[in-house]
């Protein structure tokens, strides 16, 4: 969990920069305010992601440890 809160931390120190230097650079609040919205929302899809691949891989070993898990067949 500590690798989430992690990507949760970057993501807004991400969106802070970005609003930051679009503050500064451009002098727009608004593409500021985008900018920083637009870094949240991606930062927050591969967190869930990110979160969904360690769920499934923790549901997979379960299974093999059960010996339940069957290999997906390739079909030809």
């Amino acid at each position: 969990m500590e690798q989430y809160r992690n990507l949760e931390l970057a993501s807004i120190l991400a969106a802070a920069f970005c609003f930051l230097y679009s503050l500064l650079a451009i002098g727009n609040i608004v593409m500021g305010v985008a900018a920083a919205a637009i870094i949240l929302l991606l930062m927050r899809v591969l967190y869930i992601e990110s979160a969904l691949r360690e769920l499934v891989a923790v549901e997979k070993a379960r299974l093999e440890r059960n010996g339940e898990w069957v290999p997906k067949r390739e079909e030809n």
